[in-house]
């Protein structure tokens, strides 16, 4: 998510990754494109995806824009309901299935939920992209929609001459 709205941001949109806030949450870093937390009674489960999808739509509502992205399943509700409501472009951005996930798929109650949000809000997303092509495909056998495949890599930097001293062994987060 953030080499996407880095990425739109270098590209002269102005753009806010909307997250939510933890007791554990860092504090968040200066970055090119706006961020904002919302902050949560509830801390997990029905009652906290509830909250945060409420919360959600009313700052979405009032706040001014010309498009909304929803991350997932979890945040496409109040991005579709807000998008409907101010006639503006919305956007899917599926990470993964959601509904294949191991949390979702052994929970036989979980997985008819989210499966029925799916299949009601994933068609009214005509635009959207993904990580593989076999996501794409299976958006498109699921619901006739073709999103786009952007894949979920890092970028390629320069590593510094500390890290390419003698034999190369890769420790993550020792050069950076």
């Amino acid at each position: 998510m953030h080499r996407i709205c880095t990425t739109l941001a270098e590209n002269g949109y102005v753009a806010t990754l909307i997250g939510y806030k933890l007791a554990s949450s860092l504090p968040l870093k200066q970055e090119k494109f706006r961020q904002k937390r919302i902050h949560c009674l509830f801390r997990k489960g029905k009652l906290f995806y509830t909250e945060y999808n409420i919360r959600l739509f009313f700052y979405l509502l009032f706040k001014k824009t010309d498009a909304v992205c929803a991350i997932d399943l979890d945040t496409i509700l109040p991005c579709l309901s807000v998008a409907r409501w101010k006639k503006i472009p919305r956007i899917y951005d599926a990470h993964e299935l959601f509904t294949g996930l191991k949390e979702v798929e052994t929970r036989p109650r979980i997985k008819k939920f989210w499966t029925r949000v799916e299949k009601k809000t994933v068609p009214k997303f005509k635009l959207g992209y993904t990580v593989s092509e076999s996501i794409a495909e299976e958006f498109n056998r699921r619901y006739g929609v073709k999103y786009a495949v952007i894949r979920n890599m890092t970028r390629l930097r320069e590593l510094s001459s500390s890290c390419v001293a003698g034999k190369i062994s890769f420790i993550p987060g020792s050069c950076r």
